[in-house]
């Protein structure tokens, strides 16, 4: 039952933000798998985003390297920060 108060919230969301009547953002809802943001997304014309499209696009090689470095230090230093907060 939780679960049915969530996606009636979610419709009437869609519904004050877009034009879309109740079967049409229940339908959408269905089509975007329960992700209201890509529905409004939808309904403003605007890009869905995927997974590839949060990519950064790579111009040279030395971008890449250095993409690659900052990643990794990045990456390093939030397990060690995550690493020495439980200590």
């Amino acid at each position: 039952m939780d679960m049915e108060i969530t996606i009636e919230e979610t419709i009437k969301r869609i519904q004050t933000m877009t034009t879309y009547n109740k079967e049409e953002a229940t339908e959408l809802l269905k089509k975007y798998d329960g992700d209201d943001v890509k529905v409004i997304r939808h309904y403003m014309s605007l890009p869905i985003e995927t997974a590839h499209s949060t990519e950064e696009k790579v111009h040279s090689i030395n971008q890449e390297k250095y993409r690659q470095i900052r990643h990794t230090l990045d990456r390093s230093m939030k397990e060690y920060r995550d690493k020495t907060e439980t200590i």
